[in-house]
């Protein structure tokens, strides 16, 4: 008896942990779901400055030798001294229906900026202070030992102000757009550890304002966490989005493809009456079409009954 209230004991921890370490800008987390009538909710803050971008198509007349030419993806300074900046907060909330079955929705608000030697050139702020779109979610999962696997689904409805900078990631597309979602986990009890991986692929329909049509992503990630103190767990997750070329007023636009890949460590302690602190950092391997550089973020979560 023992042995079994200690095995659900480390599997609650477990799971709550996999929620509080979901990646920024994915409102799934890991292949566990809820128990019944359980909630999990967590804010997020995110906060990256760089000079350096993936380039979307290369070039040359970058950084301190402007005779040099890059290709697409490469990792180089921006143009014209540019630097990006950020602040990011996300509100992800998750219920349990069932054991097997949870509900979720995930608000996101973003400050970005971008300047560069050019600025005079510009009439408009190029910058966003926007709340982005609004996506919710739903997960189900199959099986529960020795591997647990899910699927999931998300729809992102068109919610944020949409405005196009250079410089900037686009935080608000002005479109919908559907995720699928493949889920596996495994616990590895009687060490207080867990593995988990995720394959997602995310439809993105036009955005017939602007006769915009996006590039459809695929998305992933694996992760390994491990408890190395009841209240401490230590994570890492390598994660990344592999977008294709859109169309915008009908024409092909290589220059729009997306991809990016981060290696990312973090720390979590807790929980702590249900509550739990996150730090860590998201390091860019390689990418196109993205800020490069490190991300740093926080979180704190909470996961428990609601009454």
């Amino acid at each position: 008896m023992r042995l079994g209230s200690l095995h659900r004991r480390w599997s609650c921890l477990l799971v709550y942990a996999i929620l509080s370490t979901s990646a920024v800008g994915n409102a799934y987390a890991g292949a566990w779901t809820l128990p019944r009538g359980h909630v999990w909710g967590k804010v997020t803050f995110m906060r990256q400055v760089t000079s350096e971008e993936y380039t979307a198509v290369g070039g040359g007349g970058r950084g301190g030798d402007p005779t040099r030419v890059y290709g697409p993806g490469d990792r180089a300074s921006y143009r014209f001294n540019g630097r990006y900046s950020s602040y990011g907060v996300f509100l992800d909330l998750s219920y349990g229906l069932t054991g097997w079955l949870d509900v979720g929705a995930q608000v996101p608000y973003f400050d970005q900026n971008f300047s560069d030697s050019q600025d005079a050139f510009f009439l408009e702020d190029r910058g966003q202070r926007t709340l982005s779109d609004v996506r919710g979610t739903v997960k189900v999962r199959l099986t529960a030992r020795p591997i647990v696997f899910s699927v999931g689904g998300a729809a992102k409805a068109p919610t944020g102000k949409f405005r196009n900078r250079d410089g900037l990631i686009t935080v608000a597309d002005g479109q919908w757009d559907f995720d699928l979602l493949a889920q596996a986990g495994r616990s590895f009890w009687p060490v207080p550890a867990y593995a988990n991986v995720d394959i997602g692929y995310r439809v993105r329909l036009k955005n017939r304002a602007v006769d915009r049509d996006p590039g459809d992503e695929w998305t992933f990630t694996a992760e390994a966490g491990v408890h190395v103190h009841p209240k401490v767990m230590t994570m890492l997750k390598v994660e990344g989005i592999r977008g294709r070329s859109g169309r915008s007023l009908g024409v092909q636009i290589p220059s729009d493809i997306r991809r990016i890949t981060y290696l990312s460590p973090a720390v979590m302690v807790g929980p702590f009456a249900g509550l739990s602190a996150e730090a860590g950092v998201r390091i860019s391997l390689n990418g196109r079409n993205y800020p490069a550089g490190k991300m740093f973020v926080a979180g704190l979560s909470y996961a428990g009954k609601i009454f």
